[in-house]
């Protein structure tokens, strides 16, 4: 662990895990309430030395308070969540495209 491009890089995301820590912890916090349905599952495969792997996004629709309807990612999925399924999300009116269900 000499290289100080290592370094950096494990910086980086310890900063960026934090920030994303902070953001749930604020919309489970301060979020408000709506109803949304899961709009579609985006499977995106790699692969490394590892072998392959597979991450999937799930994205819901939601009207907000405002009025408007958005699309947004969802942070945690719960567990068999499918397509066409309501849920209760949180979200922020100023971050409106991350959300979390609501537990």
């Amino acid at each position: 662990m000499d290289s100080p491009v290592l370094w950096i890089i494990l910086i980086g995301v310890a900063i960026l895990m934090f920030l994303g820590f902070k953001q749930n912890r604020k919309i489970k916090k301060e979020g408000l309430d709506a109803k949304a349905v899961v709009t579609r599952i985006e499977e995106h495969r790699d692969a490394d030395d590892d072998g392959p792997t597979v991450e999937y996004k799930y994205f819901v629709e939601y009207r907000a308070q405002d009025g408007k309807t958005y699309e947004a990612e969802l942070g945690s999925v719960p567990k068999r969540t499918q397509v066409g399924d309501e849920m209760i999300i949180k979200y922020l009116p100023d971050r409106p495209y991350y959300v979390l269900p609501k537990k």
